[in-house]
């Protein structure tokens, strides 16, 4: 799949027995790069000059999703990985991140992909083990 694309990405995770769920829409766009889908968009911030950029990566098994702008991280899901560590920076300080991937399921179609993660993750010494993460891509004018 390569174009102009929707991106749709849909959180749930419980926090103190309460669930919180997010969800973020964005305008980007999808390539095929040496096996591997690569997704470019833009998360708009709350002021000017606050915007996130996006690049999700998905290949066999496999999903990694950097923020660069307001908020910094690289996230990173696997079938294949155990505990990954990482950071999360923002503007008013750095918070350490341990991502434990349970399930990953990635669909791939001609004009869209579908990845769900299940996953348990440590942010700043809290753990929260019941995450979900979806993401939906597909071409523009396919689905809108």
């Amino acid at each position: 799949m390569t174009g102009d694309v929707l991106v749709k990405i849909s959180g749930r995770r419980t926090i103190g027995g309460e669930e919180e769920k997010t969800s973020l829409l964005m305008l980007g766009t999808c390539r095929e790069e040496k096996g591997s889908h690569l997704i470019q968009c833009r998360e708009p911030g709350e002021k000017a000059g606050e915007d996130t950029e996006h690049t999700i990566r998905i290949s066999a098994g496999c999903m990694t999703v950097k923020k660069q702008g307001a908020v910094n991280t690289e996230m990173r899901f696997g079938n294949r990985l155990r505990r990954v560590k990482s950071c999360y920076n923002t503007p008013y300080g750095d918070i350490p991140l341990e991502i434990t991937t349970r399930d990953i399921r990635i669909d791939r179609r001609e004009d869209s992909l579908s990845v769900s993660v299940c996953y348990g993750m440590n942010v700043g010494g809290e753990y929260l083990p019941e995450c979900r993460l979806q993401l939906e891509v597909s071409l523009r004018g396919t689905r809108e």
